[in-house]
């Protein structure tokens, strides 16, 4: 009956997790918000027609680039995570 209980017991802790090491533990909501926080923010989407130049609207981008050459993308220039 003893080998039963300690079972259970293993079980639980596998399937709930028991005393976790907190150097291998799996890092809290603050400890992921500070991370993110502390990390570049992601680039805009912008309109551009050749990715090198990037405008605000789809008027600018056309006005240079001409009508039906414009499309969204992000505009990864550097500061900036690029996703």
């Amino acid at each position: 009956m003893q080998f039963v209980r300690s079972s259970v017991a293993v079980l639980v802790c596998l399937l709930v997790g028991c005393a976790a090491d907190p150097e291998t533990s799996e890092p809290t909501d603050v400890q992921v918000q500070e991370s993110v926080s502390q990390q570049a923010p992601i680039c805009p989407l912008k309109w551009t027609c050749d990715s090198g130049r990037y405008y605000g609207t789809k008027a600018q981008c056309e006005t240079a680039c001409g009508v039906g050459a414009c499309y969204r993308d992000y505009a990864c220039t550097g500061g900036c995570v690029c996703p």
